[in-house]
């Protein structure tokens, strides 16, 4: 995978292993097919300079149980081949006003809290309990995350290699930098 800092290989391997899993049924995407995702794009720029070596396996996985059980397998099949690993998992908090369609608390500074306080703040609060079930569920349920099954199979993963806490290491909504009535709420978080 060509990243500006230089490539990243896929772990093969891995991936083989997953696939024959009937049990999770899984699908090899074909890259000329899948639409581009900002989300990697932005990311493994950032896991080439940190993690060089790293061979990666990008998965896209839905806001169901059957994602923990993946995430599960993954991390089992890592270990029984000898792998060090992280797990990476990436979602947007809500997406609030005109440009969303969606605006519960209408508009301005308590709308702003509203979202940053209350809304964002359930699924930030699942994360960090590393509860990864409540993460789907109120990400479906609050509309406070965009990719909840990828959050919640990250957390798992990250359960399953021995994590005990989360941590926040900051959160921001983008009317902070570009204000207006819609805006995006994003949180980094480790675990």
């Amino acid at each position: 995978v060509w990243t500006p800092l230089g490539t990243l290989a896929v772990d093969e391997e891995l991936a083989r292993i997953l696939l024959a899993d009937q049990a999770l049924e899984l699908r090899a995407e074909d890259p000329a097919r899948h639409a581009p995702d900002n989300t990697t794009e932005l990311q493994l720029p950032i896991l080439r300079h940190l993690v060089p070596r790293a061979r990666l396996l990008m998965l896209t996985v839905p806001p169901r149980p059957s994602t923990l059980a993946l995430a599960e397998a993954l991390v089992d099949a890592g270990r029984g081949l000898g792998r060090r690993m992280i797990a990476v998992g990436s979602t947007d908090l809500s997406h609030y006003g005109p440009n969303y369609g969606w605006a519960p608390k209408g508009r301005g500074a308590q709308a702003i809290a509203w979202v940053r306080d209350e809304n964002d703040r359930r699924f930030i609060d699942r994360a960090l309990a590393l509860d990864a079930e409540g993460a789907i569920e109120e990400g479906l349920r609050s509309s406070n995350a965009c990719c909840p099954g990828a959050a919640a199979a990250a957390l798992r993963s990250g359960v399953r290699l021995g994590a005990r806490e989360g941590t926040l290491l900051a959160y921001a909504q983008s009317g902070e930098v570009h204000p207006g009535e819609s805006f995006v709420g994003y949180a980094g978080i480790v675990f």
